[in-house]
């Protein structure tokens, strides 16, 4: 039987067409239908489990390897992305810091926190940041780790001048396996079964509505 609560946040979720609520009514299905599956399925919460272990790093490295360009020099404030099907995650900036407080040209990230989520996407923000008076710096290289919660810290360790503060990050890369096949491996293998089951449980809560409207 279908939660009545997710049945309802997907009816709200069809209907509206505000794109501010439907992020957000969006972000409470998906929220709820994890929760669902990790009370109801064993495997499914087993699984969340086994990845999270194998994320586990003590030492990772995320490179930018495209740069990005800002008219009012502002520089990344959030980092959007996903483990891709090669087990790297890819981020690209999402949001820039204000570009309206004074000297928003001379303001860099310096530490960014966030978390892997069940599906591998990841957030990250800017926690920290650095002022240069004259010029700025562009972030070239992050250390960092991510616990057995999924959650990751990372601090800048390397960066390249910029005279009139205009670049920025706009894209990084991080190999959370430290070339690890055999975790890489597993890790997809239990996210594409995840993606799976999530897939399953939408498809029905989807016959599931359409049934009561009909």
């Amino acid at each position: 039987m279908i939660n009545p609560e997710i049945q309802r946040l997907f009816v709200e979720l069809q209907k509206t067409k505000r794109k501010r609520l439907k992020q957000k009514l969006g972000s409470a299905l998906e929220e709820a239908v994890v929760n669902e599956l990790r009370e109801k399925d064993p495997e499914f919460d087993a699984l969340i489990l086994q990845n999270n272990e194998l994320l586990i790093n003590k030492s990772i490295r995320l490179k930018v390897y495209e740069e990005g360009s800002s008219a009012f020099g502002t520089n990344a404030k959030r980092l959007e992305g996903r483990t891709h099907n090669n087990g790297h995650i890819y981020l690209q900036t999402t949001k820039q810091m204000n570009p309206f407080m004074p000297f928003a040209t001379s303001f860099f990230p310096s530490r960014f926190s966030g978390n892997v989520k069940w599906n591998g996407t990841i957030q990250l923000d800017a926690t920290e940041t650095e002022f240069r008076m004259f010029g700025s710096r562009v972030p070239q290289l992050f250390e960092g780790r991510i616990d057995n919660n999924g959650k990751i810290e990372i601090r800048m360790v390397d960066s390249d001048f910029d005279l009139f503060g205009h670049h920025l990050i706009n894209k990084m890369i991080c190999d959370p396996f430290n070339k690890n096949a055999q975790k890489r491996k597993r890790y997809l293998s239990n996210l594409f079964k995840l993606e799976k089951k999530y897939d399953d449980y939408i498809e029905k809560l989807d016959a599931a509505v359409h049934k009561k409207d009909t």
